[in-house]
């Protein structure tokens, strides 16, 4: 997965990684926010569940040690990590703002 990621980088302006863990209230609460968010502004999500075999690779790459964590990277902004329900449901509120903002004009 994280060769896919990396890869991604090189062409999209924004990716988003989701690391979650299915059995977590919080992470099944915040998966489908962050789910909507990708599919409507057709922006590449990369889940990564502890189901996953590599999931430990990742999240040692990328600094992630609690669940659930999302991941913005983006061309312009660098990298930022949500960490937990709370934080990533604001921004994901906050971008669906700025994207819609964006496809106004």
């Amino acid at each position: 997965m994280l060769d896919k990621i990396l890869e991604s980088l090189k062409t999209s302006n924004y990716n988003l990684v989701l690391f979650y863990m299915p059995d977590c209230a919080s992470c099944v609460e915040t998966r489908p926010i962050v789910l909507q968010l990708a599919k409507r502004n057709s922006i590449p999500l990369f889940e990564i569940s502890t189901d996953d075999s590599d999931w430990i690779e990742s999240a040692r790459h990328f600094g992630i040690t609690d669940f659930p964590s999302l991941l913005v990277i983006s061309k312009l902004a660098g990298q930022k990590t949500y960490l937990g329900s709370e934080k990533i449901q604001r921004f994901t509120t906050g971008a669906q703002s700025h994207f819609d903002l964006l496809n106004s004009k």
